[in-house]
Protein backbone atom coordinates (compact mmCIF):
# COMPACT_ATOMS: atom_id res chain seq x y z
CA UNK A 1 0.00 0.00 0.00
CA UNK A 2 1.34 3.39 -0.97
CA UNK A 3 1.84 6.06 1.67
CA UNK A 4 -0.49 9.04 1.54
CA UNK A 5 0.77 12.33 0.09
CA UNK A 6 0.83 13.76 3.59
CA UNK A 7 2.99 10.92 4.90
CA UNK A 8 5.36 11.08 1.90
CA UNK A 9 5.85 14.82 2.43
CA UNK A 10 6.34 14.35 6.17
CA UNK A 11 8.96 11.65 5.69
CA UNK A 12 10.76 13.64 3.00
CA UNK A 13 10.95 16.73 5.25
CA UNK A 14 11.88 14.69 8.33
CA UNK A 15 14.79 13.07 6.53
CA UNK A 16 16.39 16.32 5.42
CA UNK A 17 14.79 16.92 2.00
CA UNK A 18 17.60 15.23 0.11
CA UNK A 19 17.26 14.01 -3.47
CA UNK A 20 18.39 10.50 -2.53
CA UNK A 21 15.28 10.13 -0.38
CA UNK A 22 13.10 10.29 -3.49
CA UNK A 23 14.55 6.97 -4.63
CA UNK A 24 14.17 5.44 -1.16
CA UNK A 25 10.54 6.56 -0.89
CA UNK A 26 9.89 5.17 -4.38
CA UNK A 27 11.33 1.79 -3.41
CA UNK A 28 9.33 1.69 -0.19
CA UNK A 29 6.13 2.42 -2.10
CA UNK A 30 6.95 0.19 -5.09
CA UNK A 31 6.59 3.03 -7.60
CA UNK A 32 8.90 4.81 -10.02
CA UNK A 33 10.80 7.81 -8.61
CA UNK A 34 8.97 10.20 -10.95
CA UNK A 35 5.72 9.44 -9.06
CA UNK A 36 7.31 10.60 -5.80
CA UNK A 37 8.89 13.59 -7.58
CA UNK A 38 5.47 14.60 -8.90
CA UNK A 39 3.90 14.44 -5.44
CA UNK A 40 6.73 16.42 -3.84
CA UNK A 41 6.64 19.00 -6.65
CA UNK A 42 2.87 19.44 -6.27
CA UNK A 43 3.38 20.04 -2.56
CA UNK A 44 6.17 22.58 -3.10
CA UNK A 45 8.95 20.50 -1.58
CA UNK A 46 11.10 20.19 -4.69
CA UNK A 47 11.43 22.02 -7.96
CA UNK A 48 10.81 19.71 -10.89
CA UNK A 49 13.57 21.33 -12.97
CA UNK A 50 16.24 20.17 -10.50
CA UNK A 51 15.02 16.58 -10.67
CA UNK A 52 14.97 16.64 -14.52
CA UNK A 53 18.59 17.84 -14.56
CA UNK A 54 19.61 14.94 -12.32
CA UNK A 55 17.92 12.41 -14.60
CA UNK A 56 19.64 13.93 -17.65
CA UNK A 57 23.03 13.78 -15.95
CA UNK A 58 22.55 10.10 -15.16
CA UNK A 59 22.11 9.19 -18.84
Amino acid sequence: MMMSERELCFRFKRNGCRKKHVKILAELNDVEPFVIEHILTDNGLIRNQIMKEDRTAAI
